[in-house]
């Protein structure tokens, strides 16, 4: 037999050997798993009897362990060290071994000898803890890595120690480990901020946010490290603690001269969560930086929209407090020049004097100007079109409304603006009459990427959908489309009388529930607010299986929490939505509004 032909035997053989080895293990490995640790005990000891390598040894020791047989297990690991005496790990688990046979003399001695051996050798600590853990002593997993960190300072070992000090229910521990890890290396600040989004809630009362608070601020005072306090801020946010927040964001920013974008973007949380004051007291703070902050514009605008969404949620029936506002607008617009800087304020400010003012003529003037300005941006003045359009719709300039609505709809067919120009347009369809072509319009805006514009278009084209033709003439949803511009025109005497009309002489009509509904939203603008609950108790009476029950029920509990103050009514009429409403769209805000309320 030639040299080459024997090579190729010898290697076709190994081959055919590591094989089969392969697939006793897989065999092994799966009797394992399915707890068949008879069969796999088996297969891992003829394994191990032609291989003794430290994955067999692994293996075969836990299927001793797993069958209790620990005489076995103790003759395994005395031969295995003897074979590999610089294997520290076989060490122990044979201290494990001593203990599970309850000589714990033995297991004692055998622990403080691989403790003394990592005092001068950090070569195995990760293996000598893991394998400390994987049995559950967590205590000498924790001496491992305390030794190693005092003799090397390696700060990455405050992670496994923060690690153990959680299995150990030490959360005062935990947090602070992982503090110092940051601060000592910046590189786990992610691992450890994912930790901390873990491990807590929104909730400032619950034992892990008291205690990560605790040890942010005990660390802080002795630690000037920008990301300690940057998770204090967090943490601050996330409980919605935005004042705490903001004062920290503050003397930081005055201390160190930070990116002022921090301040900004908490003013804009604190709007999404319709905190008015912190919102407004965030943007000020640009005020005073004044037009050298990158901000200055910016802050200007939202300071503004802020005052503007507190007014609406709060006291949007006060003509008084929107000609302050109203003012304050006009002031910051001479400040900052009517210029692409101002789009948006001046928007708002006509959206102010048309809508709550009800001054159509200086709203006009106003969006007009706003229009006139060069180099806005085209998404920019295709949205103040639109309120042009509104404005126009609301002075019953029906036509112009709609040639306004056309020019937004056809510039910008595939964009939102341009879905809800063709929104606009379908509703004065809608108004006129026209129920088949503004139901087509709305069926196809159905499908718009804007969730907002689908829901609108999908509501009004139900209503279309669901009493069109319940009568030869239409008449009825005639008269409710009718009422409908008026009370958008803020016509309410004329709307509320056709809605009356509707309900006395249609009382069996579909549209009724939905008349009481408008009626109860003019009854709110007069301020009637017990006669709009009246109204809504109709509803909630004689229509409680209706699509708008849920609605009116929402409606009623806003009124008495807002306008009437009568918080136990309120209380009342949240718990009902939670327990009758399960699936009602308003059922987050009901919770939310109930847990607040119960908590003063």
């Amino acid at each position: 037999m030639s040299k080459l032909k024997l090579i190729l035997l010898l290697f076709s053989i190994s081959n055919i050997s590591l094989s089969q080895q392969n697939i006793d293990e897989n065999m092994a490995k799966d009797y394992f798993n399915s707890n068949s640790y008879n069969k796999a005990k088996e297969i891992y000891y003829n394994l191990y009897t032609k291989n003794k390598i430290y994955k067999f040894y692994e293996k075969l020791l836990d299927c001793y362990i797993n069958l209790n047989e620990l005489d076995n297990a103790e003759r395994l690991c005395l031969k295995y060290y003897k074979l590999k005496k610089n294997n520290t790990t076989v060490l122990v688990d044979l201290g494990h071994i001593y203990n599970l046979k309850d000589q714990t003399k033995k297991s004692s001695k055998i622990f403080d000898e691989v403790i003394n051996i990592i005092q001068n050798n950090f070569q195995r600590i990760n293996l000598i803890a893991n394998r400390f853990k994987k049995y559950n002593y967590l205590e000498l997993t924790l001496k491992v890595y305390q030794i190693t960190l005092q003799k090397t300072k390696r700060s990455n070992l405050r992670y496994h120690i923060a690690r153990i000090y959680g299995d150990m229910g030490k959360l005062d521990l935990m947090y602070e480990n992982y503090i110092r890890l940051i601060i000592s290396n910046k590189e786990y600040l992610q691992n450890v901020k994912n930790i901390f989004k873990r491990t807590t809630t929104e909730d400032s009362e619950s034992e892990n946010n008291i205690i990560l608070k605790e040890k942010l601020i005990s660390i802080s005072l002795n630690h000037d490290n920008i990301d300690v306090f940057n998770i204090l801020i967090w943490l601050y946010i996330q409980e919605k603690n935005f004042l705490a927040a903001f004062e920290l964001m503050k003397s930081l920013d005055l201390k160190n001269n930070l990116n002022q974008n921090e301040i900004f973007d908490l003013g804009k949380i604190c709007l999404e969560n319709d905190d008015y004051d912190n919102a407004i007291m965030c943007f000020n703070y640009y005020r005073d930086e004044g037009r050298n902050s990158d901000f200055f514009y910016k802050a200007n605008f939202l300071k503004l929209k802020t005052k503007y969404e507190k007014l609406k949620d709060e006291n949007f029936l006060n003509k008084d407090l929107w000609i302050k506002l109203e003012s304050e607008y006009i002031e910051t617009i001479k400040t900052i020049g009517e210029n692409k800087n101002s789009v948006f304020i001046m928007k708002n400010l006509a959206e102010i004097q048309a809508f709550y003012i009800h001054n159509i003529e200086n709203a006009t003037n106003t969006i007009k100007k706003t229009l006139s300005i060069p180099n806005i941006k085209n998404e920019s003045l295709a949205t103040c079109k639109i309120l042009l359009g509104d404005i126009l719709l609301l002075d019953n300039k029906i036509w112009e409304a709609i040639i306004i609505y056309s020019q937004v709809q056809n510039s910008f067919r595939n964009d939102k603006i341009g879905h809800l120009a063709k929104f606009k347009r379908a509703k004065i369809s809608y108004y006129n009459g026209e129920f088949e072509w503004a139901q087509a319009q709305l069926d196809v805006l159905k499908k718009s990427t804007s969730k907002l514009i689908a829901n609108d278009a999908m509501h009004l084209s139900l209503l279309i959908q669901d009493n069109l033709n319940l009568d030869t003439t239409n008449v009825t949803m005639s008269l409710f489309s009718k009422a409908d511009l008026l009370f958008f025109q803020n016509k309410l005497f004329d709307s509320f009388n056709i809605l009356d009309s509707i309900i006395i002489n249609y009382p069996n009509h579909s549209l009724v529930d939905e008349a009481l509904f408008l009626q109860h939203k003019i009854r709110v603008k007069e301020k009637k607010y017990k006669n709009a609950i009246e109204i809504l108790d109709q509803i909630i009476t004689f229509y409680p299986y209706d699509i708008i029950a849920d609605d009116a029920l929402f409606a009623k509990a806003k009124i008495a929490e807002n306008f009437l103050k009568d918080y136990e009514l309120a209380i009342l009429v949240y718990e009902k939505i939670i327990t009758d409403y399960d699936d009602s769209f308003f059922i987050t805000e009901s919770k939310k509004r109930y847990r607040i309320l119960n908590e003063y």
